[in-house]
């Protein structure tokens, strides 16, 4: 259908939109990092998109909690291991080959505060 006066031609476009996914990274028996994680879980989104993947001291991810990553297609990961974003990146969590943000700061895809 093309409409002549205006020259337009009528498209259609169909999206698909789901929320972003961003995984947690912390060591379970760090109280502080489990406060965090609860902290940024009920902040933004309710905590539904915010799997928890589990460290152990060499920085690999336990659990087989990795799979989540893919299951969920996360974004990004929030590492509550490290404070600043110049110490490196756990072994574990690089081989996941997402995005990590060290510490509680906001992702670059998160929602508004």
């Amino acid at each position: 259908m093309h409409d002549r006066d205006t020259g337009i031609t009528p498209t259609s476009v169909q999206m698909a939109v789901g929320p972003v996914h961003y995984a947690i990274a912390l060591r379970p028996e760090d109280p502080a990092q489990l406060r965090t994680a609860v902290d940024l879980g009920c902040r933004w989104w309710g905590g539904i998109s915010f799997p928890w993947l589990t460290l152990n001291s060499d920085g690999e991810v336990t659990g087989g909690t990795e799979q989540l990553c893919s299951v969920l297609d996360v974004a990004e990961v929030i590492d509550l291991t490290r404070l600043d974003a110049r110490d490196p990146i756990p072994a574990g969590l690089r081989a996941l080959g997402v995005q990590v943000t060290a510490g509680d700061l906001r992702p670059r895809w998160a929602m508004p505060a």
